[in-house]
């Protein structure tokens, strides 16, 4: 295994627990820690995921893990019927 994956699966594990984290931190910016450096480390993780199986530039694959994260925050927002099915269960 290259050197490059070990070390972003072991930033990957890393990033597991701190953004899990984030949702029970109570400090000093507390709202942004909460609601927003979770979104950052989301974003880190699929990166980090798309760039084991990947072999592509590095900005493309900021882009697709952007787009893909994207997808995911409007899927939160639309009503279709069968993500309320998902979400009732």
């Amino acid at each position: 295994m290259k050197k490059k994956n070990i070390f972003a699966i072991l930033i990957m594990t890393i990033l597991i627990p701190v953004g899990i984290s984030t949702k029970y931190y109570h400090g000093f910016g507390d709202n942004w820690v909460n609601n927003s450096l979770g979104g950052v480390l989301y974003v880190t993780f699929g990166v980090l995921l798309l760039s084991l199986f990947l072999q592509a530039k590095a900005w493309k694959i900021s882009v697709m893990a952007l787009a893909l994260t994207s997808i995911v925050e409007v899927m939160q927002l639309s009503n279709l019927p069968i993500l309320q099915l998902l979400r009732s269960s």
